[in-house]
């Protein structure tokens, strides 16, 4: 299937996959990639499973399936190689993939929250 929005996707963004957990029970993360992202800073709040309220600080439409753990941030993969400090990133607290209703074609959408400056560990 394919994303719904693919040519609505123009901007950028630099996504580290979650591969698995470290030591202390954080995400371990690959090699960031550059994907297509259509971003929308949109606060929100959510229930987690244990009735817990959750802040979202952004929403993503992606071009592919996404982790929950992952990391964005907003922007390319060579303006992220020339910051000279650690931006703000974005953890992918959830993950929805929703089909059209004749099943042909995807939305993928992620729901971010704000992470700080600190990346975990690389895989």
């Amino acid at each position: 299937m394919s994303n719904m929005e693919e040519s609505d996707l123009h901007q950028k963004a630099v996504y580290w996959a979650a591969n698995g957990l470290d030591n202390y029970g954080e995400p371990k993360l690959d090699a960031g990639v550059e994907i297509n992202v259509r971003w929308e800073y949109k606060k929100r709040e959510l229930l987690d499973a244990k009735g817990n309220t959750v802040a979202i600080d952004a929403v993503a439409v992606v071009d592919r399936e996404v982790t929950p753990g992952s990391t964005f941030w907003l922007g390319t993969q060579k303006a992220y190689n020339a910051l000279s400090t650690d931006p703000v990133r974005y953890y992918a607290y959830s993950y929805k993939a929703i089909p059209d209703v004749k099943n042909r074609a995807t939305r993928k959408t992620v729901m971010l929250m704000k992470l700080g400056t600190e990346l975990p560990t690389s895989a």
